[in-house]
């Protein structure tokens, strides 16, 4: 298969999601249809030290507004820890609300103070969050885990295997929590 996109003699295309999946060290979950999100919108693989860290599953409405996010987390074990980024309910609540934020045609890029502000806005509300335990499912297995409510955003930490999973969304998006490991099936469409 060419690694170039079309028209772009250059540059690398980025591998297919099944391929991402395949070089992951772990499984990866996805929502299962229970959770009504429909398919996959996107899958991409963050990396660190050369390494497959994380891999983000999202789901979008038709109009495009992202839905949910979920992020499986591999375990540190086997890499170098100097780098490692930083996973929470902070990073990922601040990350969903950067990517839902609406950009109006002239507005400025964020800049180190917007963002510094942004971060200290996310903290002081997860912050005044009570965790709250929650069970969800994957693989009909049952797992336990804590949910945050903050700033309009849910976001869902549970251990899975030497995984950690993260499921962020809208509050009426997380009502059922049934995941699945996520497979070819699951990504042929993108």
């Amino acid at each position: 298969m060419d690694d170039r996109s079309m028209g772009a003699a250059d540059v690398p295309r980025s591998p297919h999601p099944r391929d991402q999946i395949a070089v992951f060290p772990a499984p990866v979950a996805s929502a299962s249809s229970g959770m009504g999100l429909g398919p996959i919108a996107t899958l991409a693989t963050q990396g660190v030290n050369g390494q497959p860290w994380a891999v983000d599953v999202t789901y979008r409405s038709p109009a495009g507004r992202l839905l949910s996010e979920i992020r499986t987390v591999r375990s540190p074990h086997g890499l170098d820890p100097r780098g490692l980024p930083v996973e929470n309910t902070e990073i990922q609540l601040l990350n969903f609300l950067i990517r839902t934020r609406e950009r109006e045609p002239g507005n400025a890029v964020p800049t180190r103070e917007s963002s510094a502000a942004d971060y200290d806005m996310v903290r002081a509300a997860v912050g005044e969050a009570v965790a709250v335990p929650v069970n969800i499912m994957i693989d009909q297995n049952p797992l336990s885990g804590t949910r945050v409510d903050a700033l309009g955003v849910a976001v869902i930490e549970a251990s899975w295997g030497e995984c950690t999973v993260y499921l962020t969304g809208t509050p009426d998006h997380l009502g059922t929590l049934e995941l699945h490991t996520t497979t070819t099936a699951d990504v042929d469409h993108l």
